[in-house]
């Protein structure tokens, strides 16, 4: 099934911004609204073609403010996968982390023009959404934190698929008044273009009117993007080599309600501005059991295939700060996770 593409630049479906906002504002977003302003200013004036070697310079800044993070990351990353990280280049993992970073932040920016951020995709699995959507199932699209928000919402939207994307409160900012009422807004902005809708969850969690807005949008045989890896009420944990992580219940709750297909997805950067967007076989959705045994079966299942996905792609994996480093690892790197936990997770949570 193939349907309209939304146009570049539409207003689309939001359902607010969720809660009071706690303090003015925070040094980070502080930092994206100003980096963000100043980003679409320039990009009137800076050609398109330019923007892999804005990327690069990019990186380069980076090396010269995080030190001798890079090796300590890429120490904990061998701490965590335990007997796995003989298969995995750690520090090219985390080059290409850096790497991958920085071209997103100028994607970001680029896509707040109409001229927008062009990548090439390539697709692996994209029969999986087709079929649920001409049996009239609905999908729902259970990404894995490999890759980015914008770049699956691109790959929907390249796919004819109009997309209803659940967000949190504060989407890509802090509980703060300037990440709120400016930095978000303005993160969100290079997104807006490839969504149908953003349905978002209020911060204080005190509603759960989001929830018939997602009910209606897979009724009407549409493609739902919900986030893994995010904190919410109800998490079940799962192994993730020698760590643990505690996965949302949300998406496979959404399932066993409704019917919908079940699909693990990720993105991978094969290049630069080229991107490859897997969507996994779906998840069996068994109405046959009660909601809670299907949702810890789902997520077990999720639990492996992420497993699978971290190994094909690790430098794509944007979650390796916040996980908790096995007792045995080295205490120079267990600081470096509790650093990156306290400042990582948080943002993770609200992207």
């Amino acid at each position: 099934m193939t349907a309209e593409r939304p146009r570049r630049g539409g207003r689309i479906g939001v359902s607010g911004f969720g809660d009071t906002p706690h303090g003015w504002a925070t040094k980070r977003d502080i930092a994206v609204a100003l980096g963000l302003g100043a980003g679409y200013l320039a990009g009137f004036a800076v050609p398109r073609r330019l923007d892999p070697w804005l990327a690069r310079r990019l990186r380069g800044l980076f090396g010269l403010i995080e030190g001798d993070r890079p090796a300590r990351a890429a120490a904990k990353l061998r701490a965590v996968l335990g007997p796995e990280a003989d298969r995995v280049d750690s520090a090219q993992a985390v080059e290409d982390y850096y790497v991958a970073r920085a071209e997103l932040i100028v994607a970001r920016v680029r896509g707040m023009h109409r001229r927008a951020w062009n990548p090439t995709f390539s697709f692996e699995g994209r029969e999986h959404v087709r079929a649920a959507l001409d049996e009239r199932r609905g999908a729902i699209l259970w990404r894995m934190n490999l890759g980015d928000t914008l770049m699956l919402q691109h790959a929907a939207w390249e796919s004819g698929w109009p997309l209803v994307q659940l967000s949190a409160a504060g989407h890509g900012a802090k509980r703060s008044w300037v990440g709120h009422r400016l930095a978000a807004p303005l993160y969100a902005r290079a997104e807006n273009a490839y969504l149908a809708e953003r349905v978002v969850i209020p911060g204080d969690w005190t509603s759960h009117g989001y929830l018939p807005r997602l009910v209606r949008a897979l009724e009407r045989n549409q493609v739902v993007a919900i986030r893994s890896e995010v904190l919410a009420r109800q998490n079940v944990p799962v192994p993730l080599f020698e760590s643990r992580l505690a996965l949302p219940t949300g998406a496979p709750g959404l399932a066993h309600r409704t019917g919908a297909a079940l699909i693990p997805v990720y993105t991978l950067r094969e290049g630069s501005w080229r991107y490859r967007a897997v969507f996994g076989p779906p998840i069996e959705v068994d109405r046959s059991i009660s909601r809670r045994a299907y949702t810890e079966r789902a997520i077990e299942e999720f639990g492996v295939r992420l497993r699978e996905a971290i190994l094909r792609a690790p430098g794509d994996y944007q979650g390796w700060w916040p996980l908790r480093l096995p007792e045995s690892a080295d205490p120079e790197t267990d600081r470096l996770d509790t650093l990156e936990a306290a400042e990582v997770a948080k943002v993770e949570a609200d992207a």
